[in-house]
C-alpha cells in the first residue's frame, strides 16, 4: 500500500513539475493603414471576381441601396461588364402629406361593475411545508415541500 501511494505522489510531481513560459514577441513596426477616401464613381462597370457586396463596400454604400437604385433584385446577382449606378436618377422623393387629426373634446365616461366571480387561491402543489425562503442561506430562494 505504501508503495502505490509512494508512485502514485511521484508521478504526480512529475507532472506538474515544469513551468513553461509562453513565447511573446514584440512588433516595432506599426501596421499601416489606408486613409484615402475612395470616391465612387457615377457609373461602375462590373468587372470579373467583383460581388455587389464587396463593390458597395469598397465605395462606402450599403449593398442592398446600392442594389435599390440598379434595380437589382435578391440574390443581387450581377454580371460582368453590368454598369452600376451609385446615385439615383429617380426625381425627388415626395413627402407624403399628413392631415392633422381632430380631438374631440366631449369626455366620455365607462362604469365598471363588479366581477361576480369568486376568486380563490389554490396552491400549486399539495404537500407539507419544510423549509421557507432565506435571505441568509444559499440556494434557499424559495420554498421546500
Amino acid at each position: 500500500m505504501r508503495i502505490v501511494l509512494i508512485l502514485l505522489v511521484l508521478a504526480l510531481t512529475a507532472c506538474g513539475g515544469g513551468q513553461a513560459v509562453a513565447p511573446v514577441g514584440t512588433y516595432k513596426k506599426p501596421i499601416k493603414t489606408s486613409t484615402k477616401a475612395v470616391t465612387a464613381p457615377a457609373i461602375y462597370t462590373v468587372k470579373r471576381g467583383d460581388t455587389l457586396f464587396s463593390i458597395s463596400w469598397r465605395y462606402g454604400y450599403d449593398h442592398k441601396s446600392l442594389a435599390k437604385i440598379n434595380d437589382i433584385k435578391s440574390p443581387y446577382t450581377i454580371y460582368v461588364g453590368q454598369k452600376l449606378r451609385f446615385k439615383s436618377t429617380k426625381s425627388a422623393v415626395t413627402k407624403k402629406k399628413y392631415t392633422k387629426l381632430t380631438t374631440s373634446t366631449k369626455k366620455v365616461t365607462t362604469t365598471t361593475s363588479p366581477s361576480n366571480k369568486r376568486l380563490t387561491w389554490r396552491w400549486p402543489t399539495s404537500g407539507k411545508i419544510l423549509s421557507t425562503y432565506s435571505k441568509s442561506a444559499a440556494g434557499r430562494k424559495g420554498i421546500d415541500i
